[in-house]
């Protein structure tokens, strides 16, 4: 996307006064323009290929999960976890009969997982203090922990930004958070706890992860290190919404070299 800023010494007049709009050259004393090329950062550069990823272990031995993915295009791969997956009564979904879509002990995962700022680099592209501060991000300081209370006025303001939460978050009341045209992202630097039976649409990276109702996740679920579910987990992919975030969500930046003045 390019930028031209155009000022004069004088207003002018009519189709060739400095401010109108039109391509026709203004008739002042003199002119000075600049132009500018600024470019996306996409707030998700590649998006998961599974609704649920995990550097660590996935428990679900006093739960269940009920995950589900149809896109061709990941191969309906459902589950990807750097440790063991523990869910004896779970439920998987598959594209092709008699396939396994789980994808357990995966090297580069766990590797990535070891610190914060390797896993992060490898999801997003950069390290987390450069990502914060980018201008699209919408930062909620939660250093004593947040409930969804304290996220309503952000989520409602900007539903269109990544929304990063500094602390833990427990999502306790039911809500639909996201949605078809405004998928939700949200990062949690520390433990997102899911307490009550809201319906996700989008992208949420946390730390940990700990999921003590039926809510349901339609989009993808990231966690650096653990998953553990006490209840029944519903995680179904939704490419729709990740390519909404993925082309879409993200912060507009000058291209270096494109400043030019004439």
């Amino acid at each position: 996307m390019q930028f031209t800023s155009r000022g004069c010494s004088n207003p002018g007049t009519g189709d060739t006064a400095c401010f109108a709009q039109t391509n026709v050259m203004p008739e002042v004393d003199g002119v000075s323009a600049a132009l500018t090329t600024v470019g996306l950062i996409r707030a998700l550069p590649i998006a998961p290929i599974a609704p649920l990823t995990v550097g660590g272990d996935i428990t679900a031995t006093a739960g269940k999960l009920v995950v589900t993915n149809f896109d061709p295009q990941t191969d309906g791969i459902t589950v990807r976890s750097g440790d063991d997956i523990d869910a004896p009564t779970s439920e998987f979904s598959q594209l092709q009969a008699g396939v396994d879509t789980k994808q357990v002990d995966v090297a580069e995962l766990l590797a990535s997982a070891a610190t914060y700022e390797g896993w992060f680099r490898a999801l997003f592209g950069m390290d987390s203090a450069t990502y914060r501060e980018q201008p699209a991000v919408v930062r909620v300081p939660c250093t004593t922990g947040c409930t969804l209370a304290d996220l309503n006025d952000t989520l409602a303001r900007y539903p269109r930004n990544p929304v990063w939460v500094d602390g833990n978050l427990n999502i306790d009341a039911v809500a639909n958070l996201g949605s078809a045209a405004n998928p939700l992202m949200l990062i949690v630097t520390g433990t997102l706890t899911v307490s009550a039976n809201a319906t996700v649409r989008g992208f949420v990276h946390a730390d940990q992860v700990q999921w003590d109702s039926a809510a349901t996740l339609e989009g993808a679920l990231v966690s650096r290190t653990t998953f553990t579910t006490t209840t029944v987990a519903t995680l179904r992919y939704d490419k729709a919404a990740l390519d909404t975030i993925r082309l879409r969500y993200g912060s507009f930046v000058r291209t270096p070299g494109s400043w030019n003045l004439f």
